[in-house]
């Protein structure tokens, strides 16, 4: 056989399996209406599921961000009021050093 032939012969196969399936989908046209009716509802049911699952994800991060937030503002405050007083003490002992020379010169 040359390779003319056997895509003819593959053509005419192909056009019988499609016969055959449209001949399949004429007899039962309720069952594929029933199908198509459930299909939706499950991709609807799905659909509400992975909204549900990414409003889940989200709520999570959110809570795990704002967590973290509320926990770094509270070190943050415990090591600004102990900074505070270091920094305070730093400039005014140059201050504190002139008043004891001072004292020291009466």
């Amino acid at each position: 056989m040359s390779n003319k032939e056997n895509t003819e012969e593959n053509v005419e196969n192909q056009e019988e399996i499609n016969n055959e399936v449209e001949a399949n989908e004429e007899v039962n046209p309720e069952k594929e209406e029933a199908e198509m009716e459930e299909v939706p509802e499950l991709s609807e049911l799905e659909q509400k599921e992975a909204e549900i699952s990414a409003a889940n994800e989200k709520f999570l991060r959110l809570y795990s961000e704002f967590d973290n937030f509320r926990r770094r503002t509270a070190k943050e405050k415990i090591t600004l009021t102990k900074t505070a007083g270091q920094d305070i003490i730093k400039d005014l002992l140059p201050v504190l050093d002139d008043f004891q020379r001072a004292i020291e010169q009466q």
